[in-house]
């Protein structure tokens, strides 16, 4: 494989780190993730950052009053006649 092949299947593996991730890229793609370490570690660390960020916010609680005080919002925010 020439340097300008790698590069032009790095480019499209960025293009395609989505479907990479959930499995439904090509299979030349995959194929280039074998042999190429820079691709590798782009899928490793795009999965362990969309781990990460699909467990941010999992301890968030509301104030108590959040959704009263969002719905009274909304009311004072009405147009009249609405």
């Amino acid at each position: 494989m020439s340097a300008m092949q790698k590069s032009e299947l790095c480019l499209q593996v960025e293009e395609e780190l989505v479907q990479i991730l959930d499995g439904t890229a090509p299979a030349r793609l995959f194929d280039h993730l074998s042999e190429c370490d820079a691709c590798r570690d782009l899928r490793y660390e795009a999965q362990h950052v969309g781990e990460a960020v699909s467990r941010a916010g999992a301890d968030f609680r509301p104030a108590d009053d959040f959704v009263d005080g969002l719905v009274a919002r909304l009311e004072a925010a009405r147009p009249e006649g609405a």
